[in-house]
């Protein structure tokens, strides 16, 4: 199997459902970071073990990329900024590749824009840098939860 680098996989964000997707493709991403973490539940200890063991808490997604900012129409910089603004929810999958392919794989889950940050270096194109949080969605009365999806 050959390596796979950052500028074959792709960021989508879903204009759908969850259950009947239509995933639109931030080409403009750069250098796109996905924090997969756990929480810790309280230790347990007690005078049998002079151990300290732990429990899994609670997980978290959360994901960070750069954008190349265009000036002029650009719907996805709208929806980003939209989601920023308006709170608007989000379908975002990461992939190693083309989510029309079959085998391709990555996190996929609902998120809010929470840090839309405007770069502008002297010498450098505009950026902006998006930060986006883990969001509660429900759909057809069921909790969507984000999971490692693998396009059948």
């Amino acid at each position: 199997m050959p390596k796979v680098t950052g500028r074959d996989c792709k960021l989508y964000y879903n204009t759908g459902s969850h259950a009947s997707p239509t995933w639109v493709e931030i080409t403009q991403a750069i250098d796109v970071s996905v924090d997969l973490a756990k929480n810790e539940a309280g230790p347990t200890r007690s005078r049998a073990s002079d151990w300290e063991y732990t429990h899994p808490g609670l997980k978290n997604i959360s994901m960070s990329f750069g954008y190349n900012y265009l000036s002029g129409a650009d719907t996805v910089f709208d929806a980003l900024k939209g989601s920023f603004d308006g709170d608007d929810q989000f379908e975002f999958a990461v992939m190693d590749g083309a989510i029309a392919s079959s085998g391709n794989e990555g996190p996929r889950f609902y998120g809010v824009v929470y840090g839309f940050n405007v770069q502008q270096g002297l010498e450098d194109p505009m950026t902006i840098d998006v930060e986006v949080k883990n969001a509660y969605k429900v759909e057809s009365s069921a909790v969507v939860e984000p999971d490692w999806y693998i396009v059948p």
